[in-house]
This record gives C-alpha cells, sequence and structure tokens, in this order.
C-alpha cells in the first residue's frame, strides 16, 4: 500500500510546516487542456475556496461535466454561475449535499444512480468543518454525533464507500478516482481518546473541562487522522482497478474559510501563518494532482507537497493497527444501519 509500506514520519508539526511551505515549489498539474473532456466529476464542499477554485481547474482542463455538491443551493448556484459563465461549453450542476445528514447523503446517491448512467470519473470530497465552540448533529438527521466527526469522518466514510460503484471502472474507461482532502495536522495529531472502546462513542463525550478553540482544534486534527485511517481500509479492500482512493493535504492555504468560526485571536494567529501561505490556485492543483495525476501508485496513500508520505506514526505500531481496525469495525457497524457497506465493499474487491 502507497503509505502504508513507508517509514514513519518523527518530524514536528513545525518542521512539517517549513517542508512545506517554504521547501516544497508549487506545480500545476502536466494536464493538457483537452485531458478531461468527456469526463465527469464531483466537488463537494465547492461552493468556496479550494473547493470552488480546484472546481474551476478541472473545467480549464476540458472537464465535461462538473456536479457541486454543497448543502446551500442559493450558494452553490451563486459560485455555478460565474463558473458557467467562464466555461460555456461545460455543463456545471449544483446538488444539495447536506454532510450532516446521512439521509441527505442517501438522497444524493440516489440522484447520481438515477442521473449519471455513465457514473462519475473523480470525486473530490473536500466538505468539513471546524469548530471552536461544542456542536452536535440535530436529531432529525439521525443519530447525534459531535459535529466535526460527523463530518469530516463518520459522513465523508459513507459518502466515500455509496460513491464506489458510481466511481467504478467501466468497459472501455480506467479505475474512477476517489480523493479525501485531509490536512498535515492529520500526522502529528495528539489523538487523546486513541485507546478508548468502544470508540465511535469516546467522540461524543463533552470534554469535561470545557471545550475551547484549543479543542476544536485537537478535534479537527483527529477527525483528519481519522481519514488516514479510512484511506488505509479502503486502500485494502477495494481494488485499484477498480477506483484509485487516496487523501490529500493541501497544506496551508491562504484565503480559505476553515477559521471563520474561530474567535478573533485565533485568526490572529492564522492571518500570521497564512504569510506564509499557498494561494488558493497553488493549494487546489494539489487536489487535481491527487485526483487526475497520481495513479495506482497512490492507492491507499497520503499525498502531500506531490509526493507520496507516511501516515500518522500511531498507525504504523501494533497498538495503531489495533484501533484502525476497531474503528474500522464500529463505523461499518453504524453505516449498515442505514445503507449496505459491506455489501458495496465486497463489490469492489
Amino acid at each position: 500500500m502507497a503509505s502504508s509500506s513507508l517509514q514513519p514520519l518523527k518530524d514536528s508539526n513545525l518542521k512539517i510546516f517549513i517542508k512545506t511551505q517554504f521547501r516544497t515549489k508549487p506545480r500545476p498539474p502536466p494536464l493538457e487542456p483537452t485531458s478531461l473532456a468527456g469526463k465527469t466529476a464531483l466537488v463537494t464542499g465547492s461552493n468556496v475556496g479550494l473547493g470552488l477554485e480546484s472546481s474551476r481547474q478541472l473545467l480549464s482542463y476540458g472537464l465535461s461535466r462538473l456536479i457541486i455538491g454543497v448543502r446551500s443551493l442559493p450558494k452553490g448556484e451563486a459560485a455555478a454561475a460565474g463558473l458557467r459563465k467562464q466555461f460555456p461549453n461545460a455543463q456545471v450542476d449544483v446538488w444539495e449535499l447536506n454532510m450532516s445528514s446521512y439521509q441527505s447523503i442517501q438522497a444524493f446517491i440516489s440522484r447520481c444512480e438515477a442521473e449519471l448512467p455513465n457514473g462519475l470519473d473523480m470525486a473530490i470530497l473536500s466538505a468539513a468543518v471546524a469548530n471552536p465552540a461544542w456542536k452536535t448533529t440535530s436529531p432529525k438527521d439521525g443519530k447525534v454525533h459531535e459535529e466535526m466527526f460527523q463530518v469530516n469522518y463518520l459522513s465523508t466514510a459513507l459518502l466515500a464507500i455509496l460513491l464506489l460503484p458510481v466511481l467504478r471502472a467501466r468497459e472501455g474507461k480506467g479505475p474512477g478516482r476517489l480523493t479525501i482532502v485531509t490536512s498535515n495536522l492529520a500526522i502529528t495529531s495528539q489523538f487523546t481518546n486513541r485507546n478508548a472502546n468502544p470508540f465511535i462513542p469516546s467522540f461524543d463525550e463533552p470534554p469535561k473541562n470545557g471545550w475551547g478553540a484549543q479543542e476544536g482544534m485537537d478535534r479537527y486534527s483527529t477527525t483528519k487522522t481519522l481519514t488516514l485511517m479510512l484511506t488505509q481500509k479502503l486502500g485494502e479492500l477495494v481494488s485499484p482497478d477498480q477506483v484509485v482512493v487516496n487523501t490529500v493535504d493541501p497544506g496551508t492555504v491562504a484565503g480559505t474559510a476553515m477559521s471563520n468560526r474561530f474567535p478573533a485571536w485565533v485568526k490572529v494567529v492564522h492571518s500570521v501563518i497564512q504569510l506564509a501561505a499557498r494561494t488558493v490556485e497553488e493549494g487546489a492543483w494539489t487536489y487535481l494532482d491527487a485526483v487526475a495525476v497520481k495513479g495506482k501508485e497512490s492507492h491507499g496513500g497520503l499525498c502531500m507537497n506531490w509526493d507520496i508520505y507516511p501516515f500518522h506514526p500511531f498507525m504504523y505500531t501494533d497498538e495503531g493497527k489495533a484501533t484502525t481496525e476497531r474503528l474500522w469495525e464500529e463505523t461499518i457497524a453504524e453505516l449498515a444501519e442505514v445503507a449496505p457497506v459491506g455489501q458495496i465493499l465486497a463489490g469492489m474487491k
């Protein structure tokens, strides 16, 4: 497997930041303008920031049809209007997708099955949230979970698995491409509840000493570690001849909305860090590299700095492997209550 076979990094957050922001030269994807002609792509979280810019770049390389998956249809249509004007020969659709809701994800997949007889060629799952305050999902959306855990991991896992048959290789076409967006914080997270058993309920326990910006960032980092575990398991269970699955870190990028919910002092720190940030265009290049340039060599791996990187060091230990398996078993048990995830995965080998 792409990342599992590598030696774990022992670098600090600072060293990784310096490597990513100062010692790595961003580079655009080496694609011809018509490379994506005839292809259909999905990008979630695509009405702003990196999701929107990666959508624009896909279209600039000749993509024939783009589906924007967004929670707010008016905001999605506003973003799509600009893309349609810039790329009048492409079809740009806006479909509702609320990542807090299993029901919304199921409805989205039903629409894919009904309106995409030839399936999807590629999907970038970039929707995520970062909360400075404790927040849970609504009971009307299904089980109540802490929101970052729900959106960044559980719902992302459900959407990824349900998309596999839609992305599956078809006659005359190569494998589909599925890229899940992560963060380099994923490989240095504290992951304080790693030994919880059962695992999923531990994410829904409000912290005893309160929940502030630091706790919010710790949880965000941990949920991104979980996406590494998700990618590793999908890499093991899904044939790269059917769908190439990877995850990508865009690095620190200026102009994103990730810190919008945080207090002023966090925004000030974030603004200082962003003095070394990549542009939104450069950050989106990493998405296209992962979903359209990288091939089977990236299957089940982390794409970072235009290369394949190791996962969190914990994942290489016996304890970490046991945690990954426990998380996966609990995840499948929960998702199986709403969709035939086991059956889907069995058909992707």
